[in-house]
């Protein structure tokens, strides 16, 4: 069945923007209604956008909603009060990845907290989550979005909306989500994601992606085996949500 209102909860490094890029297009190629975030967007590319995507104001998304919209794609943790507000019976979607590959490649980017490249601090990310650690075991929020923002533990869970390990079960998961991919599987899961929703694919003649090659845990060979165990120990939420994935609960 086709479906026209969709959530695409976006995770940070999961492939998130690609997938975003995907679903706007999309959006904008079918004159869906698309909601999007006025923050850090230049006012130039707020002008020239589609006459379909909407901007709301960061400290306006608490605010009723003016009309319903189609899309959402923004990094905005699950919630069903929220999202019903701007779009009426979404369906749910997003994709994660391997916990420690993920953190990793959060820790290593410019373009998310804590910007190690950025500020030039010459340490590696297992020294660096030690020393952090009392930070990193908040739950996201505006105490930490901006010292740790996308490294603290369960990160994951947190957006997909679970804070404890009995609520992450088969069930639940088929339940919320019409569909979770994996960014070790980008192509297939965003093949299966296009048949779970309905959409004809059009992606890859008309847009340009951009992929996380393989499976990246390559970059799990300089991490010792003691921080593997307290990195898992710490994030069990994140890898339960992940291995569930990876069992293939979502694939068509």
């Amino acid at each position: 069945m086709h479906q026209n209102n969709v959530v695409f909860i976006k995770v940070h490094k999961c492939s998130s923007t690609s997938v975003r890029k995907i679903i706007e297009h999309y959006s904008i190629h079918k004159a869906l209604n698309l909601l999007d975030r006025w923050s850090g967007i230049p006012h130039h590319k707020r002008k020239s956008s589609p006459n379909n995507i909407h901007w709301i104001r960061d400290n306006d998304w608490s605010t009723p909603a003016q009309q319903k919209y189609n899309i959402s794609t923004r990094h905005k943790s699950y919630e069903e009060r929220f999202f019903n507000k701007y779009i009426e019976d979404p369906k749910y979607v997003s994709f994660v990845r391997h916990p420690l590959v993920r953190a990793l490649s959060t820790f290593h980017s410019t373009d998310t907290p804590p910007h190690k490249k950025a500020k030039g601090v010459n340490i590696s990310f297992e020294s660096w989550w030690y020393s952090h650690r009392q930070g990193l075991k908040q739950p996201l929020c505006l105490e930490t979005k901006t010292k740790y923002a996308c490294t603290t533990d369960n990160h994951m869970s947190y957006m997909l909306g679970y804070d404890s390990m009995e609520d992450i079960n088969y069930r639940s998961l088929n339940e919320r989500y019409e569909y979770i991919g994996l960014t070790e599987q980008f192509d297939k899961s965003i093949d299966e994601m296009w048949k779970s929703l309905g959409w004809e694919k059009i992606w890859k003649t008309n847009y340009p992606v951009i992929r996380n090659n393989g499976s990246g845990l390559n970059r799990l060979t300089g991490c010792s085996k003691t921080f593997i165990k307290d990195f898992e120990e710490a994030n069990q939420l994140d890898y339960k949500l992940y291995n569930l994935v990876l069992s293939g609960i979502f694939e068509i």
